[in-house]
């Protein structure tokens, strides 16, 4: 005996059988009954018409059940016809009497065709029924009145022996266009075509034998050379004697028969493909696609399909869905069943489609996410009676919505109070348990000391634990590992399994170790909390009795988390310091006015200072691409080379102009910036104000005589002396003034006069211009602020001007108001500083600087020849720039992209200054410095001047720039002026010092 393991065969079959049943549908509405067998021949599907017919279930149906009702006397021809093709695998056709249900036997044709799978593989038979009654009781009665029913509606012909045709009735003369005279006495092959000619020989044959050819369906050919589908029925004719003397023939055109059969084979061919196509969908949804009857709650619920994702998904096999009454449910986490359950009978009692989400338990123990979409089936009276869905598993997308909503709770929080200490506690106590199982806050102190700000746990126990642990064993700031480590190299450290033998090993410390596995710790992240470039701390987050343990999702969820906080610490010590600049009396009446305003008023002020901010910002970018527009436009056409040398001129001139009006609006913005925390530094002296004021008018001049604006200038030279900064107060001169000229119309007057009032010193600025509005009027002096916001206004500018000036103003102890009569009859601003207390001379300083005025010095530009500069910067335009400014000159220039490539010139080469940018990647302008003061300190050689060269043009940018090594700070843009004379003055004062010669 040979055993075979059929197992996985009867797995694929069982399968198939499943998905099958999705094929009923389809199959209950064909006009014809259908039927479907497996490869053993063993059917497995029969359609409703089928069961109608009969009047038996799919369960008697099925297999051989369907030969129950086949008529004895055709069952053994029917099976024999039956089982051969199953073997043969080829298609076939049988008539047979079938009983019907009220027990009458009906002649039915039979037809099957093998299907096959697109690899090949022999699935089993498809094939249709139908009723011939009607058909055979018509043979069966020409057959019967052959010889005396001429008006038969079959073909009758007689024919000899020989095959010469004898007789020929009128539906043979339909059938075949010839006429009996035409056909009579001409051999029957004339009916035949070419390749069915040796058909006719085997006929003869069988006739001769006494044997009759009850059906043999084949084709003929007509007289206008038609190939038809006829059915034949043939029979011996004997005379008296019983001697075979010829045979007849009853034929009946089956065209229209065959071509209705082709239609149902086709029909049958699509429908299996459709099933297939189906299939491969289903396979291909990243889902589980489900369906079970009965009620979701019960537990007999039938789950009758699943697809085979599930396995992928959770580790179950299809099997156990199939097998377990209501699986979907007993996997459910223990904290949602309930609720899953309830959500599912809702959607079922509502008849709808519904959604729910819960938690799935897979098999290897990961808690998977999933949301299940259904949609109700109903029977016929509307009672649901099952479902249908797929359910997603959204686990990655419930993570990120969690992480999110995890990340927007501690922004609030750490949002909600500036007292950091207090938020931060707060923030460990959220991440418990959400994120961690333990979570601890480090905070630098100003000495350097990492000081344990917060510790969280649910267990106020381990808490307490924890703190006795800190006690005994005090943090060492040198540890190779932990918080400290982290702080030191501002690199998170990443543990998805603490390893205990390593972190003893890393500790030096046994006991603590074992006291830290005791907790029972599984995995741990340390990540620094870094804001601006500074680390401030460290945030720690464990794992212990949840048994969770991190990714690298989690990772990134930390840092995004310790960043946020690193900005909270960061702005509240910011705000921290900017508050301990602010007088007692500003704060008390800010205090004062907070309480008295209502909340009606307090939310309109809200509303307003978002409509300034906007309508600023918005400005801000106009008036920054304004002349962005101009400088692009005049370059593009200079570096086309195709302008005249008048043009260029013009062109250079408006590039210069506008990248200057660029200038002045960045620096407006920083001093707005510096003026907000409290940064602004005056350089308090002596001044004498008519060369302040002067110099101010000096530089709004041109403006004024482009629109042929008057200005009168009256000033008391013997007014006396103020004390303050003088290029903050020509500052405040030349807004005021610049203010005048912009609002005064063409062919107006502009007035400044400065003169003695008591004790004070009143400088009064007046025009004929435009005017302020009474509406506008109390809001002038604020920022961001201005009569005209809209697209359409006639005048630039950011309305920061005038609130810089009463800052200055106030800074200087003064006051200033502004008044108008209406608008159209000019302005009057007035300010008024106090005169110092003693007479003294005007200090003898020669340094005239007006802030907003970026003249261009006449004095020639100081000549570098001989001296060696190497420019750094990652900006290619940049480089080029300083390169061709520099080198024209007269200096030698090397110019490097990063630190790196710095580093690398520096060690055979020795330039006479340096001149690098601070913001750089991998390595900034900081570290650079560093480096080459190391490389001076172990060559012993002397220290090559720095220039820094950059953007950041806060005062402790500047500080940080000379305490890493620096010795000059110079904001972008810089003035050639400014840069020439700091290249030359550095590399005539340290020329004296250089070891070596420069350049070489």
């Amino acid at each position: 005996l040979v055993f075979r393991d059929i197992t996985q065969r009867r797995r694929v079959e069982q399968a198939l059988r499943e998905k099958e049943e999705r094929f009923r549908t389809m199959a209950d509405t064909a006009p014809v009954m259908l039927w479907l067998s497996g490869p053993d021949g063993l059917c497995t599907f029969f359609n409703q018409p089928w069961l109608d017919f009969t009047g038996r279930t799919m369960e008697q149906e099925i297999g051989y059940g369907w030969a129950d009702n086949v008529h004895p006397n055709d069952l053994r021809r029917c099976l024999d016809t039956y089982t051969s093709s199953v073997k043969a695998r080829q298609g076939f056709s049988v008539e047979y009497r079938l009983k019907r249900s009220d027990g009458e036997y009906r002649w039915v044709l039979d037809s099957g065709v093998p299907r096959y799978t697109k690899e090949g593989e022999f699935i089993g038979f498809a094939g249709s029924r139908y009723d011939i009654v009607e058909r055979k009781k018509i043979e069966a009665a020409s057959y019967f009145l052959a010889s005396i029913v001429q008006s038969s509606e079959d073909g009758i012909i007689g024919k000899t022996l020989d095959g010469i045709i004898v007789s020929w009735n009128t539906a043979a003369e339909r059938i075949y266009g010839y006429t009996a005279d035409e056909v009579k006495g001409k051999h029957i092959r004339i009916l035949a075509p070419p390749n069915r000619v040796d058909e006719l020989s085997s006929i003869f044959q069988t006739l001769r034998q006494g044997e009759s050819i009850p059906h043999l369906e084949t084709v003929r050919q007509t007289k206008d050379g038609r190939i038809i589908d006829v059915a034949l029925t043939i029979s011996p004719l004997r005379d008296e004697a019983g001697h075979i003397t010829g045979a007849s023939t009853i034929v009946r055109d089956i065209t229209e028969r065959k071509r209705i059969e082709e239609e149902r084979y086709v029909l049958a061919t699509q429908i299996e493909n459709e099933r297939e196509r189906l299939n491969s969908v289903v396979a291909n949804v990243p889902g589980v696609v489900w369906e079970a009857w009965g009620q979701p709650d019960d537990a007999a619920q039938r789950i009758n399909f699943v697809s085979e994702h599930v396995e992928k998904m959770l580790g179950y096999t299809v099997n156990e869905w199939l097998s377990t009454p209501n699986f979907w449910l007993s996997i459910v986490h223990p904290d949602d069943k309930e609720r899953a359950a309830q959500e599912a009978a809702a959607i079922f009692a509502s008849r709808k489609a519904g959604t729910s989400r819960f938690r799935w338990i897979a098999r290897d123990g990961r808690v998977v996410w999933v949301e299940a979409q259904s949609v109700v089936e109903c029977d016929d009276a509307e009672n649901p009676i099952g479902m249908r869905g797929v359910t997603m598993d959204i686990t990655d997308r419930k993570r990120a919505e969690d992480s999110h909503r995890f990340l927007a709770e501690a922004s609030g929080l750490l949002s909600s109070s500036l007292d950091y200490e207090t938020t931060l506690a707060s923030v460990a106590k959220l991440a418990v348990p959400k994120l961690a199982d333990w979570c601890i806050v480090h905070i630098a102190e100003e000495n350097g000391e990492l000081r344990q700000l917060a510790v969280a746990h649910t267990d106020a126990a381990k808490i307490e634990r924890a703190q006795a642990l800190r006690r005994r064993y005090p943090l060492d700031l040198q540890a190779p590992i932990g918080a400290p480590n982290v702080f030191r190299t501002g690199r998170a450290e990443f543990y998805p399994q603490i390893d205990f033998k390593k972190l003893e090993l890393a500790l030096r410390n046994a006991q603590l170790a074992n006291a830290l596995q005791e907790e029972g710790l599984r995995s741990c992240m340390i990540v620094p909390l870094i804001a601006r470039n500074r680390t401030l701390g460290t945030i720690t987050l464990i794992t212990a009795e949840s048994g969770r343990h991190y990714d690298q999702t989690d990772l990134a969820l930390a840092e995004d988390l310790a960043h946020r906080i690193a900005l909270a610490v960061l702005n509240a010590r910011l705000y921290r310091e900017a508050q301990e600049a602010v007088s007692a009396r500003e704060e008390a009446l800010r205090v004062n006015n907070e309480l008295l305003d209502s909340e009606h008023s307090a939310r309109e002020e809200a509303e307003a200072a978002n409509r300034a901010k906007d309508e600023f910002l918005a400005t801000v970018s106009h008036e920054l691409r304004t002349p962005l527009n101009a400088i692009l436009g005049w370059a593009h056409m200079l570096r086309n080379n195709k302008l005249d040398q008048t043009t260029q001129a013009r062109a250079l001139e408006t590039v210069e102009r506008n990248a200057k009006s660029q200038a002045q609006l960045i620096e407006d913005i920083l001093d707005v910036s510096r003026i907000v925390t409290g940064k602004v530094r005056l350089d308090v002296r002596p001044v004498e104000l008519v060369p302040v004021v002067e110099s101010a008018l000096d530089s709004v001049r041109p403006a004024a005589d482009a629109k042929d604006i008057r200005i009168e200038a009256i000033l008391d030279a013997r007014a006396g002396l103020i004390s303050g900064d003088p290029d903050r107060l020509q500052q405040i001169v030349w807004n005021l003034a610049s203010n005048a000229v912009k609002f005064t119309p063409k062919g107006g007057r502009v007035q400044i006069r400065l003169e003695r009032v008591n004790s004070h010193i009143e400088i009064v600025m007046s025009d004929s211009g435009l005017g302020i509005s009474a509406e506008f009027l109390p809001h002038v002096f604020e920022r961001f602020r201005q009569a005209d916001a809209t697209s359409t206004r006639r005048y630039g500018g950011l309305g920061l001007g005038l609130a810089i000036v009463r800052h200055l103003v106030e800074m200087h102890g003064g006051t200033v108001r502004a008044e108008s009569a209406s608008e159209g009859k000019g302005a009057t601003f007035t300010v008024s500083l106090p005169l110092m207390g003693m007479h003294v001379d005007p200090l003898d300083d020669e340094r005239i600087e007006p802030v907003p005025g970026w003249s261009t010095s006449l004095e020639p530009l100081p000549r570098l020849e001989g001296v060696s500069v190497l420019v750094v910067d990652d900006e290619g335009d940049t480089r080029e720039m300083l390169k061709v400014m520099i080198g024209q000159l007269g200096a030698q220039v090397k110019v490097c992209a990063s630190s790196s490539e710095a580093m690398t010139i520096l060690r055979d080469w020795r330039p006479d200054v340096i001149v690098s940018d601070i913001e750089m990647p991998d390595e900034d302008g900081y570290e650079l410095m560093r480096r080459v003061r190391q490389l001076e300190a172990i060559r012993g050689v002397s220290q090559v001047p720095a220039v820094a060269l950059t953007a950041y043009a806060r005062v402790e940018d500047r500080m940080r720039a000379l305490s890493a090594g620096y010795q000059m700070h110079i904001a972008k843009p810089a003035q050639p002026e400014e840069l020439a004379a700091v290249i030359a003055s550095l590399a005539g004062s340290f020329s004296k010092g250089t070891a070596g010669p420069p350049g070489r």
